[in-house]
């Protein structure tokens, strides 16, 4: 293309013309020359054309012409648009011309170098772009194939390890080529110690892991086949002994395994020392495994001329007296143990039981007129079960089937006679027994010897009534006498566990439970707190039975000389309810023979509180008598006594009224005593060193006849209104 500049000086042109005209000739004007420098400038460039007019004054507007686009002039300037030309320009005014060339030179850009990189999977690298003419530096593009890397604002990141990645920097005037090398990361190695021997009791056990390179340690799963063994948490736990399991560990970059191994931990086996006694029944011996589920059969070895052991029923019968080593064994089992066989000396005054017996005689009669085979609860043991200590006994079991069969100052010893002479006779539902405290304190046996004496009477009392269930209360302790506290409580803790491992006997902790403050005489407990007893039996499985359908119908009273006060007592029931208060009771008494200082007596709370007929010079005279408060009265007048003819028989009529407070002793119809205020207890009666019998008695109750009782008090009006007004005590009618 041409380019052309035009200048025109109108100025110039006039004044030309005007001259010519003047003149009125041709002569031309010398305009001079026009010269132009060359110019030499780099793409891009631009630079002012150097021009000059050898006649200053005849300068004009210069045009400018040339080929191509190689350069650009503008307003007296050129610019390089395109690096190495020539470029031949003419320059041109009205009158010149004028030869230039404008050379163009390339720019240099320089080089643009890109090191090669290798970084690791995942890691992130900053690329390094090195431009060698750094002010030609400019925007640079990267490209490359795939997906093994990314780049962005200038950085690599190594997406997929092991790859070499050929990238291309561009910018407008560069190019270059670098490669991208990305590494796998290096994890190291997970391993994992076996786990040997794992018990299945041992709880769980921590996994013992190692990273090589600890700074990639990552989260580890574990999987097994089989229910043999878990893992939670990176804990093992054996469920299934004599197993081996093999365990795969992985995490996201290692992969592992390990053996666990399982044992079963057949933990131990205990067998307590036993007593057993020669001429007795079999003695249970008690065998304990840590863990019940791998019990296994055991071997017994022992001296088999002292002792035989029935491992099939884990008993042991004594055969001669000494202590035996017995040595116990299985597969996977060893134990020892001593049996304590020991001789018993019957003819010891321990077993001499001839001041209790009409006393147990009594309770035996009791038994097969009142007891129910297989039905009552029977009462038994020592003084804390007689009626002159529990004598609110019958109330508290109101309307229970219930006996009663304490025997004050008794032991162990005693009781394995009575299981002959007594016990043998019944058939009870269930024992409740009280039993060691005179064992103790009044036989001062030591923590063996009681506890000997106390199985083996369980033993006797067991092997006699194999269906009874036995309920055990262990041994009080009492407020005086310090030395035998540590006994009672060794006794209390032995008998337990030894109850505990039988299922025919239960121990009742009443012991614990009986403070000082709670006992009336340091032995036994006031009426009032006998209720521990109550409460504590019915918190165990016992079932006390109802008592059977209410008769009116009230058994006689037999009495034998060789009885002491309490021995054959009776307590009063009458249609299932225990005489109390608000009674009347009436019926004969005969007396055919008696021994020294004999009596009848109507009991109302312990032997200080009673209505006698005495005859307490043992002449066959019988006074119409009392103690209250622990003071006797037997200066009857002469018409309160009775003589008993030698040879014959005496035969009275009583009647007893109750009421709710006071009551009226009657002899052959008449008032003979009024009680104001009697003490609160059952009604009691029985005779001592006095052969007879109480019979054809009678009973109204305010609860069970009320119209029939209210009319008989009704017809006692005058004589309830002649002692209103007297104070509590005792009166002679």
């Amino acid at each position: 293309m041409k380019k052309t500049n035009v200048f025109l000086s109108v100025l110039l042109a006039l004044t030309l013309c005007f001259a010519f005209a003047a003149c009125g000739g041709e002569n031309k004007i010398d305009y001079g020359t026009l010269t132009v420098q060359n110019v030499v400038l780099t793409e891009g460039e631009e630079k002012t054309i150097v021009y000059s007019f050898s006649d200053p004054e005849k300068a004009e507007e210069i045009s400018y012409s040339y080929n191509g686009s190689d350069i650009e002039i503008k307003d007296g300037k050129v610019k390089a648009l395109k690096g190495g030309a020539i470029v031949a320009v003419t320059a041109k005014t009205a009158h010149h011309e004028a030869q230039f060339t404008v050379t163009t030179t390339e720019i240099d850009y320089g080089m643009l170098t890109v090191e090669d990189i290798v970084l690791e999977e995942g890691e992130e690298k900053q690329i390094a772009p090195v431009f060698s003419v750094p002010e030609r530096a400019e925007d640079i593009t990267y490209s490359f194939s795939g997906n093994d890397i990314e780049i962005k604002d200038g950085k690599v990141i190594a997406l997929v390890g092991g790859k070499t990645v050929t990238v291309t920097a561009s910018t407008a005037h560069h190019e270059a080529q670098f490669t991208v090398t990305t590494t796998e990361i290096d994890y190291g190695t997970l391993t994992i110690e076996d786990v040997i021997g794992l018990m299945t009791t041992s709880g769980r056990v921590r996994i013992r892991t190692s990273f090589s390179i600890p700074e990639k340690a990552e989260e580890i799963s574990y999987s097994f086949t089989g229910n043999d063994i878990s893992i939670e948490n990176g804990y093992v736990t054996a469920l299934v002994g004599g197993k081996t399991v093999t365990v795969t560990a992985k995490t996201a970059h290692h992969e592992t395994t390990f053996v666990v191994t399982t044992l079963i931990d057949y933990g131990t086996v205990e067998i307590n020392d036993v007593f057993a006694w020669v001429g007795y029944p079999q003695s249970e011996f008690d065998v304990k495994f840590e863990y019940p589920e791998y019990a296994e059969n055991l071997v017994y070895s022992y001296d088999e001329t002292k002792i035989s052991i029935n491992a099939e029923t884990k008993t042991v019968t004594a055969l001669a007296a000494g202590d035996v080593k017995v040595t116990a064994t299985s597969e996977n089992f060893s134990a020892t143990f001593t049996v304590h066989a020991e001789t018993v000396d019957k003819s010891s005054q321990n077993y001499n039981t001839t001041n209790y017996t009409s006393k147990v005689a009594g309770y035996k009669s009791d038994w097969e007129s009142k007891g129910r085979d297989e039905h009552t609860t029977l009462f038994i043991g020592d003084s804390f079960f007689d009626s002159g200590f529990w004598s609110n006994f019958y109330k508290d079991y109101a309307g229970k089937d219930v006996l009663r069969a304490g025997v004050s100052s008794t032991t162990s010893c005693d009781w394995e006679v009575f299981t002959e002479t007594y016990l043998k006779y019944t058939n009870p539902k269930n024992i409740v027994m009280h039993m060691g405290t005179n064992n103790v304190y009044d036989d001062g046996m030591g923590i063996d010897a009681t506890v000997s004496a106390l199985q083996r009477m369980f033993y006797v009392i067991h092997a006699q009534l194999p269906e009874t269930h036995i309920y055990y209360f262990n041994i009080s302790q009492r407020t005086y006498d310090g030395t035998k506290i540590g006994i009672v409580s060794s006794v209390n803790e032995i008998m337990a566990e030894w109850c505990a491992n039988r299922e025919w006997i239960t121990l009742i902790d009443t012991s614990s439970k009986l403070t000082g403050e709670m006992l009336r005489d340091s032995v036994h407990p006031k009426n009032e707190y006998y209720y521990i007893f109550v409460d504590e039996l019915a918190k165990t499985d016992i079932v006390i039975e109802d008592a059977p359908v209410s008769s009116a119908s009230i058994d006689d009273i037999v009495m034998t000389k060789d009885q002491s006060i309490s021995d054959g007592a009776v307590d009063m029931c009458y249609k299932d309810e225990w005489l109390n208060r608000n009674y009347v009771l009436q019926g004969k008494l005969d007396i055919t023979d008696y021994g020294n200082n004999p009596h009848v007596h109507f009991k109302f709370s312990g032997d200080g509180n009673r209505i006698l007929l005495w005859d307490n010079t043992t002449a066959g005279t019988y006074k119409v008598g009392w103690a209250v408060g622990g003071t006797y009265d037997h200066n009857a007048p002469a018409k309160d006594i009775f003589t008993k003819e030698s040879g014959k028989t005496l035969t009275l009529s009583w009647k007893l009224v109750v009421t709710a407070s006071d009551a009226y002793f009657y002899v052959n119809g008449e008032l003979r005593l009024v009680w104001k205020s009697i003490p609160g207890s059952n009604l009691t009666i029985s005779g001592e060193h006095v052969t007879g019998k109480v019979y054809e008695m009678s009973a109204l109750t305010l609860n069970k006849d009320k119209t029939d009782y209210e009319a008989e008090i009704a017809v006692m009006k005058t004589t309830i209104d002649a002692y209103a007004n007297n104070a509590a005590g005792i009166y002679r009618a």
